[in-house]
């Protein structure tokens, strides 16, 4: 009773110490802007369209169609991120990992690539981007599974070194078709330009709104399946051998925890383009602010991932006063020193 009581202390502790900047973050993004709205007149329009209301005005029309679903899509391409990285670091027990990092964000990248290049975005009521993507980054990880595995087992330094190698060949292949698209004469290139640098202004298939039917769901459905295995994940981090004896069958937790992570990654990716590091920085943080029970991490690493997000959303608008800038390229300029610091830390 006890232990469930701290547990549920330690969980409330982490949740109220992400939900606060969270919520400042996200009215942040709604109140600033090139157009400056104040807080009042957001909460107005949202409350107004929360019970049903409707367009009626510009600053209703930045609110509601333009700011709301870009903040709201920040937090579930945040999640969806650092929930895969806090996946693939612990399968791999090593921290270095994550879904940039072991190549399945290019490879779904590559794949939503194709669908733009070939007009396949379009199908499936607009959703053909998503398959393609998905289809692709389980492809990836396949690859990279299949170059690490000697002897029955994955070894982790392979298949991070297996991911770097298949990331970096489905780069080249994304160039190579940015490159064909600048020849096109049409706007396949501006749309690939979209998934290499990342936003969460909505890809143009479905606008801002037609992001969040699915990237919603799939954030609270993959946060809640990862969180009622983490107790198997804990018990998976002292090693496979011993998770076997305890009973857990860990080739199924790990095709579960990959499938999952691979198609959070490929949501994310469809939705906003390449948002790198998320999934490398807040996991890692996340674990020494509150342990490696994944029981909290879980959660944690959900809120931390809608908070940093948010917050290069926020930075990318606001910090650099020459124009707007990819949220994607601030948590790159984040994430590499990040990366660095973790690489010399393991010696």
């Amino acid at each position: 009773m006890k232990t469930e009581k701290s547990l549920s202390s330690k969980v409330f502790t982490a949740a109220l110490s992400l939900l606060i900047p969270l919520v400042l973050l996200f009215l942040l993004d709604m109140v600033w802007g090139d157009v400056r709205i104040p807080l009042h007149k957001v909460a107005s329009v949202i409350s107004s369209h929360l019970r049903g209301g409707s367009v009626t005005d510009m600053t209703d029309i930045i609110v509601w169609e333009i700011r709301f679903p870009r903040a709201l899509t920040a937090v579930c391409v945040g999640a969806m991120l650092a929930l895969a990285g806090a996946v693939f670091q612990s399968l791999l027990l090593n921290p270095l990992a994550d879904p940039y990092t072991v190549g399945v964000s290019s490879g779904a990248a590559l794949g939503a690539g194709l669908s733009v290049a070939f007009g396949f975005g379009y199908m499936l009521c607009g959703y053909g981007s998503v398959i393609m993507s998905f289809a692709f980054a389980v492809l990836t990880m396949v690859c990279v599974f299949a170059m690490a595995r000697r002897g029955g087992k994955v070894n982790p330094e392979r298949f991070l070194l297996a991911g770097i190698i298949c990331g970096s060949f489905m780069w080249a292949l994304l160039a190579f078709l940015l490159a064909l698209g600048a020849n096109s004469g049409d706007n396949t290139e501006g749309k690939l330009l979209f998934w290499l640098l990342g936003s969460f202004e909505g890809n143009t298939d479905r606008g801002a709104w037609g992001n969040i039917p699915l990237a919603l769901p799939v954030t609270i459905a993959g946060t809640l399946i990862v969180w009622t295995l983490s107790k198997r994940l804990n018990v998976y981090t002292l090693g496979e051998e011993n998770a076997m004896t305890m009973g857990v069958d860990t080739e199924r937790l790990k095709k579960t925890l990959i499938l999952i992570g691979s198609l959070m990654t490929a949501v994310a990716v469809s939705v906003s383009g390449i948002i790198g590091f998320v999934g490398l920085v807040v996991p890692h943080v996340c674990r020494r602010l509150f342990g490696a029970d994944h029981r909290i991490i879980v959660p944690a690493a959900a809120l931390g991932g809608a908070v940093l997000a948010l917050g290069a959303d926020v930075v990318s608008r606001i910090v650099v006063s020459i124009g707007l800038i990819p949220p994607g390229v601030v948590t790159a300029l984040l994430g590499a020193p990040f990366f660095l610091s973790i690489m010399n830390r393991r010696g």
